[in-house]
């Protein structure tokens, strides 16, 4: 049942649409009625319909979430008439689509594949149709008995199996058949192409297509109003539940079904926009950040004060500045999507915190701090030479570059686009707005505007995290919604490294500890952080404080995880048509900030979204905008400026910057994975190659040039094998680590074999040659 508390704004909503009506009865008004009503109908038919009619009730309640009783019923199925040709082939489909295990559904997939790929079976059809509407994935054995499928009577649905591996012949021959004279081959076709294809509301509704499924509603053979429950359920509307209602008392059993399934998917597709309170709200927020940059920009006079803060900065603003720099909005999204999806495994890395604030803060903080330096990179030509200072260069820029502009695609494609109800025509617009605003207030106040916006960015993630959790707590009266029991859903949990599970607690704390170590040894945007404060051991505070703020928020972020679990599990009809909570893990908290935030909070938790978002890019910019400046344009320049003029030019890097983050972002659809595994394999795919970089001018001093490059493209390689073949079977929590290790021995190797021809340039200063 839902809460009045949660939700009830935007419920009343539906249920003043569905009171106007026309025709619509008083019992009908209330949706929590049609949606008992429907589900009702779902469950006696599961119960007491034989047969088919009995699978698609069960796939019905799958569907939109209502797996309670499915498998009980499937398993007394199964043991009555798993082998029952033909019938038996709907109980495993049955049984694949309540799996949430991979492991597990790929036994009942193999039991299907057995059957078709047994010349004998005389239910190969339908095994072959099943493996169409599970989407399975075959191999060139398998698809090769597909291809000589062809031939048989169930040519439509070996058609489409072949179209969805993409073979283009087989999908030309299965829209030819939509012309066949063959009644049966001709509604398969039509089926196949419409799951191959769907078409979109706007070409259904060009075509005519409202008017038809009107009619068939209306037929008087059932096969024609189950085809028309389909339709609408596909492609109508909120108010189209009052033309599928009357359909729930149906003579047929199958029409009845559907109907109800119909009923349950037109509720899901009522959105959702935010009102003016929320944009005011959001308003207020992008006005304060422009007002901050405005501030600045009149403080700053040097490209010390712009780039560095004037090295002034208090070490606790530093550290939340580097804390919401580094947790961008896909971190703060990707985390509670994790959660759900695979559970707090992830979270193991969280206890190597203590031995990253050790080695940061005792090692290489000092080591940075023993020069007075403006850019990371200046380390680099001091120690390996002009050659590895242009290298760590670019990789920083690479890395920096690609991370802004995935945080921006991301941001405005997958958490703004649901939350606005934005159409894929915007996306590039609101990608561009959202840069504009960030460079606007870096370009005009430097590193001081930066981190103070920083500071306030951390407090709103918090805010919209704790809001949340309060909210959700609410609805449960209590905190019911934590998790007992480790769900079954979640990958088990896996100690000792292991190829085969996708995360390991070790696996996990190596990869955690790797990267803040890369990062913080690395990354301008780190360093730059340092040597804003006054001294090392400022800069270490700073470094702590940080890594408190982090772990507090992921703790935050996890306890958010559960409880959005936990309510889209009891709210199922909250979730979007054609979304399942596992399968869509990481749409749920912006499903749960429209769906489920009163007016106003939703405008506050956006802001936060867009926080995550501003302070990475704003971070990013700034410290790119460093490099550039200083590592290429006054490095490679003969020409000195002036301080002004150099001021100037850093702002029109910035704006440059800006732009090159803007046209990337529109380019990182192309890597796939759910937010956490695209972080890593794109945004963080060159973080220990560059950290290979100053880990050898830094602490290898048998290390020279030479070694350093080819350390570098040995750590790209390793990196690139893991994130994108897979290699050795490795899941993308190892590709920080074995890249780093690679880059290391390579480095160290060649350095080694090519060290009395090549030597540091430190080394030829100290010999005073």
């Amino acid at each position: 049942m839902e809460n009045a508390g949660i939700g009830k704004l935007r419920g009343s909503a539906f249920l003043l649409l569905l009171a106007c009506l026309p025709g619509f009865g008083q019992a009908a008004t209330d949706r929590q009625a049609v949606r008992d009503q429907a589900l009702k109908v779902l469950r006696e038919e599961l119960e007491t319909a034989e047969r088919w009619v009995k699978v698609h009730a069960a796939e019905g309640l799958l569907q939109i979430g209502y797996p309670q009783g499915v498998e009980e019923a499937f398993r007394k199925e199964l043991a009555e008439y798993g082998e029952e040709s033909e019938y038996r082939v709907g109980i495993w489909r049955v049984m694949a689509r309540n799996e949430a295990v991979p492991a597990n559904k790929k036994e009942w997939v193999d039991r299907i594949k057995t059957v078709f790929l047994d010349a004998s079976s005389p239910d190969r059809i339908h095994a072959v149709e099943t493996l169409g509407k599970l989407g399975c994935e075959l191999d060139e054995e398998e698809l090769e008995q597909v291809k000589a499928f062809t031939d048989q009577p169930g040519a439509t649905f070996a058609l489409w199996v072949l179209s969805q591996h993409g073979d283009e012949q087989a999908e030309r021959r299965l829209a030819a058949l939509r012309n066949s004279k063959d009644t049966v081959r001709r509604l398969r076709a039509e089926f196949c192409l419409s799951q191959l294809t769907p078409p979109t509301r706007e070409e259904w509704l060009a075509a005519g297509g409202y008017e038809t499924a009107s009619k068939k509603l209306q037929s008087e053979e059932a096969g024609e109003r189950l085809k028309g429950c389909r339709t609408l359920a596909q492609l109508g509307e909120p108010f189209d539940v009052e033309k599928v209602l009357p359909l729930l008392e149906d003579e047929d059993a199958d029409v009845r079904v559907h109907a109800a399934i119909a009923l349950l998917r037109l509720e899901r597709k009522t959105g959702t926009r935010m009102g003016w309170i929320d944009w005011s709200v959001i308003a207020c927020y992008a006005a304060a950040m422009l007002l901050i940059g405005w501030y600045y920009s009149r403080k700053t006079k040097t490209t010390e004060d712009y780039l560095l803060g004037g090295r002034n900065i208090k070490s606790w603003t530093v550290g939340l500045s580097l804390f919401a720099s580094l947790l961008s909005t896909i971190s703060y999204m990707a985390y509670p999507g994790e959660i759900i999806k695979h559970g707090p495994m992830i979270l193991a890395g969280c206890l190597s915190f203590p031995l990253v604030v050790w080695v940061v803060g005792w090692f290489i903080i000092p080591a940075f701090m023993k020069v007075r330096v403006t850019s990371a990179n200046e380390l680099l030509e001091r120690e390996l030479g002009v050659s590895v200072r242009m290298l760590g260069t670019f990789l920083f820029l690479a890395i920096r570059l690609m991370w802004m502009g995935m945080i921006i695609y991301m941001t405005v494609e997958a958490v703004l686009g649901p939350v606005l109800g934005l159409e894929e025509r915007y996306v590039p617009l609101v990608c561009a707005l959202l840069g504009l605003v960030t460079v606007i207030y870096t370009s005009s106040g430097g590193l001081r505007a930066v981190v103070l916006t920083d500071v306030i960015q951390t407090f709103i993630l918090f805010a919209g995290a704790i809001l949340s959790i309060m909210l959700i707590s609410l609805h449960f009266k209590g905190f019911g919604w934590f998790p007992t029991v480790w769900a079954s859903t979640w990958d088990r949990p896996v100690i000792l490294p292991d190829p085969a599970a996708r995360v390991t607690l070790v696996g996990s704390m190596l990869m955690t500890f790797f990267w803040f170590i890369c990062t913080a040894g690395s990354d301008q945007i780190a360093v730059q952080r340092y040597l804003a404060t006054r001294d090392a051991r400022a800069a270490r505070s700073a470094f702590t404080t940080s890594m408190t703020a982090d772990i507090l928020v992921k703790g935050l972020l996890m306890l958010l995880g559960f409880a959005l679990l936990a309510y889209f599990a009891a709210n199922p009809h909250e979730l979007a048509d054609g979304t399942t909570v596992r399968a869509n893990a990481d749409e749920l908290f912006p499903r749960f900030i429209v769906r489920g935030l009163p007016v106003g909070m939703t405008g506050l938790v956006v802001a936060a979204l867009l926080a995550a978002a501003m302070s990475s890019l704003s971070s990013g910019l700034n410290s790119s905008c460093t490099v550039v400046t200083v590592d290429l344009f006054e490095r490679l320049s003969a020409r000195k400026l002036d301080d002004r003029s150099r001021v100037k030019r850093a702002r029109w890097v910035s704006w440059g910057m800006g732009i090159v983050v803007v046209v990337l972002s529109l380019m990182v659809d192309k890597v796939e994975g759910n937010f956490l595994e695209v972080v890593n394999k794109a945004g963080n795919l060159l973080i220990s190659p560059l950290f290979v970089v100053f880990f050898a001018a830094l602490f290898l001093p048998w290390v020279n040039a030479v070694g350093t490059w080819a350390g570098a493209a040995a750590s790209i390689a390793v990196a690139v094998a893991i994130a994108f073949f897979e290699i050795l079977g490795l899941s993308f929590l190892w590709i920080i680590p074995s890249s780093l290790v690679s880059g290391i021995v390579v480095a160290s190797a060649v350095s080694l074999l090519t060290g009395q021809w090549c030597q540091r340039p430190s080394d030829i200063s100290k010999d005073g040659s």
